[in-house]
């Protein structure tokens, strides 16, 4: 994991197995689509093509990941809504924090 993944907050900490998610830059449907194949207990590994300046999750879909029971998610890229992550207690290990917004495009394809 790069050096430049950080915790939210110190004291969270990650445990479970990993839910690996490759998603196209500055898109995050590929997130949404994970939270609701993941299950209980997986964290989310997320790789975002080397685009951090974006916000690719937020509070929606932690409320979704929460309700889910996912185990946290941990994105070489960026979050927003960083301080009700934090209030939520959702384990969030992220590259950067960033308000820019997303595509959510249903017709890019990865490989």
């Amino acid at each position: 994991m790069p050096s430049s993944i950080k915790p939210l907050t110190p004291s969270f900490r990650l445990f479970g197995p990993a839910f690996p998610v490759q998603s196209p830059p500055a898109d995050n449907l590929w997130l949404h689509r994970a939270i609701y194949e993941a299950e209980p207990g997986e964290i989310l590994i997320v790789q975002v093509g080397d685009h951090y300046k974006a916000g690719y999750w937020g509070e929606v879909m932690t409320t979704a990941a929460l309700s889910r029971k996912l185990g946290g998610l941990v994105i070489d890229g960026g979050i927003r809504d960083s301080q009700r992550l934090v209030e939520v207690g959702f384990p969030v290990f992220s590259r950067t924090i960033c308000i820019r917004g997303t595509a959510k495009d249903p017709l890019i394809c990865l490989i």
